[in-house]
Order: structure tokens, then C-alpha cells, then sequence
């Protein structure tokens, strides 16, 4: 239902995005759109995040994860994907997870999708 509502408000259509696989009523997404993307492990505590200076995304997905780290670790998390989301970029989160302290600038969309403003 969100990824319905964040197509619909950057008017995008999902036959632009997804294409049915054999499997009746499977899609995935389209070779085309995950050819320029980049797959690889990061460790969110020890990695370089110099790796992403300068860089900017309109999407980070880091769902499940947050939990797992104490508050300062959090903190320090969001502060980093705020500096590389670009402005009105998302930051997706999992739902048992909440931004209660959560770096101003980034306005809850819903209860796990969050905006820079």
C-alpha cells in the first residue's frame, strides 16, 4: 500500500517498474532498473561511509536492522543516511522500528517511511 501511494505521488506506473515472472502471480523488477544498481554487503557499525561521500539517494531501505543497536549506534545511523538521502529522499525502516529520536529534518510519512524535508 505504500509503495501504491509513493508510485502514485511521483506519478509512476508499477508496469514501469515490475514485470511478471513465470510463476503466476509473481513480479519482480525489471533487468533494466536493477542493472545500475550496486548489490553488495555493509556493515552499518565498522563500514566507510566515505564509500557514499558526495553521494546522494532518493531511497534508503534499512528494515529489520536498527533494533539490534543501542541508541547512540541508532542515532548515529540516521544522522549518516540523512546527510546521503537527498532532499525529499525517503528512509524506509522496519515497522517495530520507530525514529523516536529522530534527526530533525526527517517527517514520518507513516509509521516505518520517513522524508527529508
Amino acid at each position: 500500500m505504500v509503495l501504491k501511494r509513493l508510485l502514485i505521488c511521483h506519478k509512476i506506473t508499477y508496469r514501469a517498474i515490475f514485470e511478471r515472472t513465470q510463476n503466476q502471480g509473481s513480479f519482480r523488477v525489471k533487468e533494466s532498473l536493477k542493472r545500475p544498481i550496486t548489490f553488495r554487503a555493509f556493515n552499518l557499525v565498522t563500514g566507510n561511509f566515505n564509500l557514499f561521500k558526495g553521494k546522494q539517494f532518493d531511497i534508503i531501505f534499512c528494515r529489520n536492522v536498527m533494533i539490534y543497536f543501542d541508541k547512540p549506534t541508532q542515532q548515529a545511523l540516521v544522522d549518516k543516511f540523512y546527510e546521503m538521502l537527498c532532499p525529499g529522499g525517503y528512509l524506509f525502516i522496519g515497522s517495530s522500528e520507530a525514529l523516536t529520536d529522530a534527526r530533525k529534518g526527517l517527517k514520518s510519512r507513516s509509521a516505518s517511511i520517513y522524508q527529508k524535508v
